[in-house]
């Protein structure tokens, strides 16, 4: 029967089409009751569960099949790849992605994948479920081999749970993997609300868009210094872009910059919300400083003092702090000046943001630009 763990919360996509939950173990579902079992036999309180084992090789099997079979006790539906002998490695990844696509197309609503095995990241990588959840149940140190794909899917994943959030050892009692799943399930419907809230992305160039898997950057704010960020690193150094403002619009004279096969907009959305929902590389921020820091040593009043710029000589001191903090952001880059000085100075702004993608795309390694030309014409 399915297990229903008293007070705890649900994973709940709560789609009209349903959803699942698919999990990549290299545990099998018979050896025991570890983690992943645990948290599958739970899940299954609410959506269908997919238990993805490590492939069987069959002698004599003429193709590739997926053997799925169902739990009784729990509702989990445990799914074993059966490959054939003369598959090598090369071909039972492309042979798996065929299956799981074939499994995925019959699953109506949105997927979770929850990840117990990064190595199964090389065959589902392809795959943009709604939510990914990496369940850490060895060192990394421990498997050395799997570095460089364990790096892979930790950046990835949406949520990553270690053993001190979920315990590999087993809890003393059923109430006890009860409050372990509950905490677990309540962090993912919070990020999967947060993901419903942002609106889809519209593309200058191509209209409604399906956003990719992961962006190079985000670049905060669709005035002319987020415009000028965004088209250079497009169109000079090869990024894809995604631009968010808080705005329904863009600002005027910076439609023209944002017209670029690689730079998406997300317009009407407040940043923090796209920035957990779309995953990115880096943040370029073009708003004023003391609110990417929610304020937290004081408002600063003076316009001209909210962005990374030269402060009058009353606000120098909270300034510094501020700026402090921007230089230790990492994987941040601080650039423009506020809305409301934009029009008034719009080629110190236009200077500004050409000067910060220069340094940035140094840092990078990467080509800079010799002439900003007929963009902004």
């Amino acid at each position: 029967m399915q297990h229903t763990p008293t007070g705890a919360s649900f994973i709940s996509i709560n789609s009209p089409d349903g959803g699942a939950v698919i999990c990549f173990s290299y545990l099998r579902w018979a050896s025991g009751a570890d983690r992943p079992q645990q948290m599958m036999r739970r899940s299954a309180g609410a959506l269908p569960v997919y238990f993805w084992e490590e492939p069987r090789i069959v002698a004599g099997l003429d193709a590739a099949r997926l053997d799925i079979a169902t739990d009784a006790e729990s509702g989990v539906h445990i799914v074993v790849p059966q490959l054939r002998e003369e598959d090598d490695l090369a071909g039972d990844a492309q042979t798996l992605a065929r299956l799981l696509d074939r499994l995925t197309s019959e699953i109506a609503g949105p997927v979770i994948h929850w990840y117990c095995d990064p190595a199964m990241l090389a065959f589902s990588d392809h795959v943009r479920p709604a939510c990914i959840v990496y369940d850490r149940l060895d060192d990394p140190a421990d498997r050395p081999h799997l570095e460089a794909v364990e790096a892979r899917v930790s950046t990835r994943a949406d949520q990553i749970l270690t053993d001190g959030e979920a315990g590999k050892t087993a809890p003393a009692s059923e109430a006890g993997w009860d409050t372990a799943y509950g905490l677990i399930a309540a962090r993912i419907e919070e990020f999967l609300r947060e993901k419903r809230r942002v609106q889809p992305i519209v593309s200058p160039t191509r209209g409604p868009s399906e956003p990719p898997a992961r962006y190079d950057v985000m670049v905060v704010g669709a005035g002319i210094a987020g415009a000028v960020m965004a088209e250079r690193l497009a169109s000079q150094s090869g990024k894809s872009v995604l631009v968010v403002d808080r705005r329904p619009h863009v600002a005027d004279n910076a439609d023209n910059l944002l017209d670029h096969p690689g730079i998406d907009l997300l317009l009407g959305v407040e940043y923090k919300d796209a920035r957990s929902a779309y995953p990115h590389d880096h943040l370029v921020f073009t708003g004023p400083i003391d609110d990417y820091f929610d304020h937290c040593h004081g408002r600063l009043q003076d316009q001209s003092s909210r962005a990374i710029d030269s402060p009058p000589a009353g606000e120098l001191a909270l300034f510094k702090r501020y700026e402090a903090l921007a230089l230790a952001e990492s994987g941040v880059t601080f650039v423009g000046r506020p809305a409301a000085d934009l029009h008034h100075d719009r080629d110190r702004v236009v200077g500004q943001a050409l000067a910060t993608y220069r340094r940035l795309a140094a840092s990078w390694a990467l080509p800079a630009p010799a002439e900003f030309e007929a963009a902004l014409a």
